[in-house]
C-alpha cells in the first residue's frame, strides 16, 4: 500500500522540479520511502522560514541507495504536476492539526501560557546548585 509523504524543497530546486529538468530527489530515507508513494513536495523559503504556499505532487517511480551516504536514497519523480487545490488544503490542515496536537500538549504540561493572542514559554525551573 503506497503512503503519502510531505517534504520540503528549497526554492531553486522546487524551480528545477517544475520545469522537468531536476527528475529525481536524494532523501535520507528516514521515512521508509517505497516505489509507487506519493510526494507532495512543498516550496519553502529556507531564509524566511516560511513555507511559500506552492506545491507539486509526484509519485516515486524507482529508488536505490547506489554510492550514496547511509541511509540516503535516490528517488525518481514521475508524474510531476501542480498539487491541486484540494491537496495543498489537505496537506495543510495536517500541518495545522500537528501544531494543535503541539500546543495541547505543551498546556497540557504547562510548558506554555497564553497571554492574549500570544503564547509564552514559561522557562523550566533552574536546577539546583550544589
Amino acid at each position: 500500500m503506497s503512503k503519502e509523504h510531505t517534504l520540503k524543497l528549497a526554492p531553486g530546486y522546487f524551480a528545477e522540479v517544475m520545469s522537468g529538468n531536476k527528475t529525481f530527489e536524494i532523501r535520507n530515507n528516514d521515512r521508509d520511502f517505497h516505489e509507487g508513494d506519493r510526494l507532495v513536495l512543498r516550496e519553502y523559503d529556507i531564509y524566511n522560514d516560511s513555507y511559500t504556499g506552492r506545491a507539486l505532487a509526484a509519485r516515486i517511480g524507482y529508488m536505490c541507495d547506489y554510492e550514496q551516504r547511509p541511509g540516503f536514497v535516490v528517488l525518481a519523480l514521475l508524474d510531476v504536476k501542480q498539487a491541486s487545490s484540494e491537496e495543498q488544503m489537505a496537506d495543510a490542515l495536517r500541518v495545522k492539526s500537528a501544531l494543535v496536537d503541539c500546543l495541547m500538549h505543551l498546556r497540557k504540561h504547562k510548558m506554555i501560557r497564553e497571554d492574549g493572542y500570544k503564547i509564552v514559554l514559561i522557562d523550566p525551573p533552574s536546577e539546583p546548585t550544589i
